[in-house]
């Protein structure tokens, strides 16, 4: 749950408006009640003092700004040499560009990028304690996973079922890379079969697309409906695959 003082201060902070947009979040969030379910039955009303709106566009902007200080820290970090991450590609792809950042966002999903797991991971530890202690979500250990991007796999990373299955130091669990294929944000990850990621993004696509276009062919949208539809609602999850994973010829043939 978010701490929505430690929400006021971060957007003080960042040069919010006391009297302004940080007042109106305040009475958009003031008299908040919930209710629990327990086996189909709802509890009665409770006020609450923390959290945020489930499916206001709002939220997402607030959760940005609640997450942001970690992000910094992490960031600072890096810049002072105590965090090492992988490098990115070059201009066109040859060489070696910048540092890639340490921690990236995507909602409430957080990727910790490492190349040194043994010394970072009680530093990536120490900055979610950080932000637990101002009131907001920490880390939950069975959420959190290990999976390799690249290069060999240290021993204590090595998933070995019914021996090795998280890591010992942090309890966080083990990818069993070797045997399946892992997903972050949808995305399959299988750094030594690449053959497997191309499969598990693309080997249905060429069956669900022309499924969901016959779905929306009753409706008959207008021609800007036409493209939201076939942007947002049919080719969406081909070209979110296709920024991490190049797919085949034979592949977008059948999908045409």
């Amino acid at each position: 749950m978010v701490n929505r003082g430690w929400l006021d201060q971060a957007m003080i902070r960042m040069g919010f408006r006391p009297n302004g947009v940080v007042r109106w979040c305040q009475i958009l969030l003031g008299g908040a009640k919930v209710r629990e379910r327990v086996n189909d039955f709802f509890t009665p009303d409770f006020p609450t003092d923390s959290g945020l709106f489930q499916g206001s566009a709002l939220s997402c902007m607030e959760w940005v700004i609640v997450l942001q200080p970690v992000m910094s820290y992490l960031s600072s970090l890096q810049a002072g040499g105590t965090l090492t991450t992988f490098r990115l590609p070059g201009p066109n792809g040859v060489g070696e560009g910048s540092e890639a950042p340490p921690a990236q966002a995507f909602a409430d999903d957080v990727t910790l990028a490492t190349r040194c797991p043994e010394g970072d991971i009680a530093r990536f530890q120490t900055a979610l304690a950080l932000s637990r202690s101002a009131g907001n979500p920490g880390e939950s250990v069975n959420k959190f996973f290990f999976t390799r991007l690249a290069g060999p796999t240290p021993d204590d990373l090595m998933f070995q079922a019914g021996v090795r299955e998280r890591h010992v130091a942090t309890g966080y669990p083990l990818c069993d890379i070797a045997a399946a294929v892992s997903r972050h944000l949808g995305v399959p990850i299988a750094p030594d079969n690449l053959d497997a990621v191309v499969d598990a993004a693309y080997g249905t696509m060429a069956g669900s697309m022309p499924a969901a276009t016959r779905r929306w062919a009753g409706v008959a949208p207008t021609l800007i409906g036409g493209a939201h539809v076939a942007t947002q609602c049919i080719v969406a999850k081909l070209v979110h695959q296709a920024g991490f994973t190049m797919t085949v010829r034979a592949l977008l043939q059948a999908m045409q």
